[in-house]
Formats: C-alpha cells, structure tokens, sequence
C-alpha cells in the first residue's frame, strides 16, 4: 500500500514537471518574436506627444506628465479610458523602437502571473487540491490558453491594443483571484493586503476597454 501511494506520487511529480514544460516551451517562442516586433497603427497616434516629449526634453517627469494630460484630454473628448490611454502613452518604443519588445514581455508576463494566480486561488484555495495538482491544473490551464489564443498578434505584440484589452482582461482575472483569497482570509494583515490591491484592481479596471 506505501508503495502504490509512493508510485502515485512520483507520478503526480513527474506530471507536473512535464505540464510547467509544456507552459515554457509554449511561452519561450512568443517572447523570442517580440525581439523582431516594432510600433504600429495606434501606438503612433496614441504616444507622438509623449514620444515628441522626450526628444525635446529627454525627461521622463515631463513625459508621465505628457501621458496624464493626454488621458485627461481622451477622457473629455472621446472615452473614461485612462488606464488604457495613459499606458499606451508610455509603451516601450516611446524612448527607443529598439525598446518596443519590452511590450509584449509585459503583457504575456501578465497574462500568464494574472490568470496563473486566479487559478492557484481557484484550484488551490477554492477546491483544496494540493500543490501539485494545482501545478498540474494551473500549467495546463495557461498553455492551453497561449495555444489557443484567437490572436497572439493583437493579445501580445501590438502595444495599445494589447494594453486595452488583454491587459485589462488579466487584471480581471487577477481581481477574481483576489477575491476567492479575501473571500477566504480571516480578518487581519492578509485581509487588509488582499483589499487594496483587489481595490487597486478595480481603480485600474473602471479606467479599462471593454471592447
């Protein structure tokens, strides 16, 4: 009997180590492409000022200043988009195009820590299943994502869009996720941790593209 429950544990283990490969090797290429990505469509639009900004001044005060008065300025005359607006003021190629793949290693990189955490709470907290299980159910979860992805192009490589939409949806998840662990967490230090990032979560969100 110790024995059989000794082989169902290694096998569990090897499971969970052929599952996180699987997420890496589904991973690794889509940053590997973001070094040959490059601003495009919106991103020129949405960053001139800000891009324009910097050559003149080369001061990043002046340019975060420049983001904050372009979302005051799309907020009043267009929509209350702000998180969207104001990040895509600042994407990457605003200081160098060389710079631009920083984007998608933001994006992908929240992508799978957002819904990774929402599933840990999930799978882990919600459903008590051990850590290996939740390994399992979390990795396969993520690499059937990124596979199935409808469009890797505007999820992970075109900035602006990529920041109004995918971001904003790992914010979603990620707020999901803090709410299973507060729904859980007795009152104290963990539960006024979880409250404000759930409630910088949710200032994030109201500024988000819901498109």
């Amino acid at each position: 009997m110790k024995n059989a429950v000794s082989s169902a544990e290694r096998g569990k283990r090897l499971l969970m180590w052929v599952c996180v490969a699987a997420l890496v090797m589904s991973a690794l290429p889509l940053y590997a492409v973001s070094f040959y990505n490059h601003p495009y469509y919106d991103d020129y639009g949405f960053s001139a000022d800000t891009h324009r900004a910097w050559v003149e001044t080369g001061s990043l005060s002046q340019v975060l200043k420049t983001a904050v008065s372009s979302s005051q300025s799309v907020r009043q005359t267009w929509q209350g988009t702000y998180t969207g607006t104001f990040l895509s003021n600042i994407q990457p190629g605003v200081f160098s195009e060389s710079l631009y793949f920083i984007g998608t290693f933001i994006l992908l990189s929240a992508f799978i820590l957002c819904f990774g955490y929402f599933f840990h709470a999930a799978f882990g907290g919600m459903f008590g299943l051990d850590r290996r299980e939740t390994v399992i159910l979390s990795c396969l979860s993520l690499t059937l994502l990124l596979q199935f992805m409808p469009d890797p192009g505007e999820a992970f490589y075109w900035f602006n869009g990529g920041i109004g939409n995918t971001f904003v949806y790992s914010l979603l998840a990620l707020s999901f996720g803090l709410s299973l662990g507060l729904a859980r967490a007795r009152s104290g230090a963990k539960a006024a941790l979880l409250t404000a990032a759930l409630a910088l979560c949710m200032v994030l969100l109201g500024g988000g593209s819901y498109g």
